[in-house]
């Protein structure tokens, strides 16, 4: 798990806080894929990155349609509006992944499973702004990045 500040998008050391030299390298290397959490895109996170610091240029962004449904207010548009923008660049790719099914019976706790079952499954780099979410990630032993 690493920590992501903010305003200069670096990885930090969950441990000694310092940062992660070349780590945007190395992830696209190894993985390339993000799965974002909807308090990613609703807080505009990924999008502020790429027209600063561009630390997640050249990642592809995996869409679950959890995601995409929890995203439908002002902001989460405005959001993935700007990231397909930017895979229109060619900065990112952009990519929505399989059906979800009934989404009104699940609960927070079920669509939270199948997001993190999907980053499994496609060996993705989870991206959360929840802490609940980050733990049982990392329970699990996926690869977790907290904003």
């Amino acid at each position: 798990m690493v920590t992501l500040d903010e305003e200069q998008t670096t990885g930090r050391c969950i441990n000694c806080k310092k940062p992660i030299k070349d780590l945007n390298f190395t992830l696209r290397y190894y993985c390339g894929a993000l799965l974002p959490d909807s308090n990613i895109i609703i807080g505009g996170f990924l999008g502020k990155d790429l027209e600063r610091s561009k630390f997640f240029e050249g990642f592809t962004i995996l869409l679950h349609p959890i995601v995409k449904k929890e995203c439908d207010t002002p902001g989460g548009k405005k959001e993935l509006e700007r990231l397909a923008k930017f895979a229109a660049m060619g900065r990112i790719r952009l990519e929505e992944i399989s059906k979800a099914g009934k989404m009104e019976v699940l609960t927070k706790l079920e669509r939270d499973e199948k997001i993190k079952e999907s980053a499994s499954t496609f060996n993705a780099i989870l991206i959360t702004g929840d802490k609940a979410m980050k733990a049982f990630a990392q329970a699990k032993g996926l690869f977790c990045l907290h904003a």
